[in-house]
Order: C-alpha cells, then sequence, then structure tokens
C-alpha cells in the first residue's frame, strides 16, 4: 500500500526545561511524521532559560538532536520567554506550507501526534480537543470549561477547545498581527484566522493524552495576566476594531 505525501509542515517545539524527555519526545514526532508520509518538514526546537536566567540541559540536548537531523534546527533565547513569544519567533521563521506548535511534554504520545497531524489539508484549520478529559484533575477540567465557555462568548464562536495542538496555513499565520507572549497563544491565533477570514474552514479533530504530569505553568500569576490581557485585546479588535486582525 502507498503511503500518501503530505504537505511540507513546520513544527515549533516549545521546550522549557525539558532535558529529560526532549530526545525521546523529538522521536516521537519524527517518527509520526514518518508513519504520516510528511517528506518535506522542519523542526524548531525553540528554549530559553528561567527567570533568574539558569538553564538545564535541554539547550544542550536541542544542539545535539540539530547535529543528527538537518530538519531540526535549535534556537535557544538567552533570557526568560513565555510560550506564546516562542511560537510567534518559530511561525516568522516558518518556510513550509503548514505550521504546528506542538509543546514537549510527557503526556504527548505518538498516538497524540498521529491523531492530528493525519488530518492535515482537511480543512484550512486543524483545531484538537482533549477526548479523554478524565485524565486531568477535576479542578483543571472545570478552568477549561469555564475558559472555553468564556472565549466562546467574547468573540462569538463555538469551539470546543481552544488550547490543542492546531495546524494552520503557514501564509495565513503570518499575515495576522499576532502579539501574545502568554499561553493563550491558540486563542489568539484561532480568534485572529476566523475573524479576519470569516470563510475560513476548520476541523475540529480529538486526541488522546496519556497520564502524566504537567507542570501548571499556565497558572502562575504572570501567566494569568498575560491572558487576561490577551482576552481583553482580542475582545476590542474583534467587536471594536476589526481592521487591525491583520498585519497593516
Amino acid at each position: 500500500m502507498e503511503i500518501k505525501v503530505m504537505p511540507p509542515i513546520t513544527i515549533i517545539v516549545p521546550a522549557y526545561k525539558k532535558a529529560k524527555i526532549l530526545e525521546s519526545f523529538v522521536s516521537v514526532v519524527t517518527d509520526a511524521l514518518k508513519k504520516l508520509g510528511f517528506r518535506d518538514y522542519e523542526i524548531f526546537i525553540i528554549t530559553n532559560p528561567d527567570e533568574n536566567g539558569i538553564d538545564d540541559e535541554t539547550p544542550a540536548v536541542s544542539k545535539a538532536l540539530e547535529s543528527k537531523n538537518p530538519k531540526i534546527r535549535s534556537f535557544h533565547n538567552r533570557d526568560y520567554v513565555n510560550v506564546g513569544f516562542k511560537y510567534r519567533q518559530g511561525i516568522n521563521m516558518a518556510t513550509k506550507e503548514y505550521v504546528t506548535c506542538i509543546f514537549c511534554a510527557s503526556e504527548v504520545s505518538e498516538r497524540t501526534v498521529l491523531a492530528v497531524l493525519s488530518h492535515v489539508g482537511e480543512a484550512e484549520v486543524i483545531l484538537s480537543y482533549t477526548a479523554n478529559m478524565e485524565s486531568r484533575t477535576l479542578f483543571r477540567r472545570i478552568l477549561s470549561r469555564i475558559f472555553t465557555g468564556l472565549c466562546n462568548l467574547m468573540y462569538g464562536l463555538n469551539v470546543t477547545y481552544y488550547n490543542g495542538t492546531s495546524i494552520y496555513p503557514r501564509a495565513l499565520l503570518q499575515s495576522l498581527d499576532l502579539k501574545n507572549d502568554s499561553f493563550a497563544y491558540n486563542v489568539e491565533a484561532f480568534v485572529l484566522a476566523i475573524k479576519s477570514h470569516p470563510k475560513l474552514t476548520y476541523r475540529e479533530v480529538p486526541v488522546i493524552l496519556e497520564q502524566g504530569k504537567t507542570s501548571g505553568a499556565a497558572f502562575k500569576l504572570n501567566n494569568i495576566v498575560g491572558i487576561g490581557k490577551t482576552l481583553l485585546r482580542l475582545f476590542w479588535l474583534v467587536w471594536f476594531q476589526r481592521s487591525h486582525l491583520i498585519k497593516r
């Protein structure tokens, strides 16, 4: 049976203090790409130190992976930056037809990656949602429902989940006026995309996450403040300043 050749794709991998799992995680991603028939791809591993300027071995592991695979590129920020900043970095450097961001985490398995990437091209945008929310704590499930409901109410949408892995055409992402540095990067990208292109097609696909310990970094005060600012900015743009949804 002939393997379908998939379109070129850029994969952004934000990795913060992930030295212990980064190599195995990248192996999961590359194995999934091979199984699905992605021949033309690039992987950007983007790292940074903590707020005190201290690194673990994540940058070194990233450099080692780059030396083994010409399709992997390693980028290290000298100062602390949040995940949204790294997402924008990757978008600006991307050269392939599609772009996705897969956060380096132990709960992301090969079947998770396969479940998302197998749908590339079925709609202009692919959004994923967690099908086994029972793997999350009750607190996380409640917060997720509140957050999703709030975003849908604020922007007049009906999205199942905003914080999963998503896939966009590179040209679309690079045209959007993305400014967010926080964990709200997925919300910003989709809201700007759908509101600036009302006929945009998207598909929501379910994924299964493995049982794993999450860092809870999104609940730090600076992240909560950053998310709040992003949601308010998006609300203003959507309802009062739509001409600023894309880059001017």
